[in-house]
């Protein structure tokens, strides 16, 4: 599993562009993508993943255990591990 992060930009009509070196050997692939408008966090730091949930999330949320959480989830579900 790789895990990508980059900023791009959305054109006048939405669309979405990506071209992306992975380093991945060529072949089928499952691809995750969260789109999120570009902001300032509110707490975190403007690149990790809690710091751009931070906006959208209530504050009783510990926003780095459910990180850790989703981390946790997609690597068993990578390596085909029961929940």
């Amino acid at each position: 599993m790789e895990t990508i992060t980059t900023r791009a930009q959305i054109d006048s009509g939405g669309m979405l562009r990506l071209e992306l070196s992975t380093g991945l050997l060529p072949g089928p692939a499952d691809v995750v993508l969260v789109v999120n408008r570009a902001a300032k966090p509110t707490t975190g730091s403007a690149t990790s993943l809690s710091g751009k949930f931070a906006a959208f999330a209530p504050r009783a949320i510990d926003l780095v255990e459910e990180v850790r959480e989703i981390r946790r989830r997609t690597n068993r579900e990578a390596q085909g591990l029961p929940e």
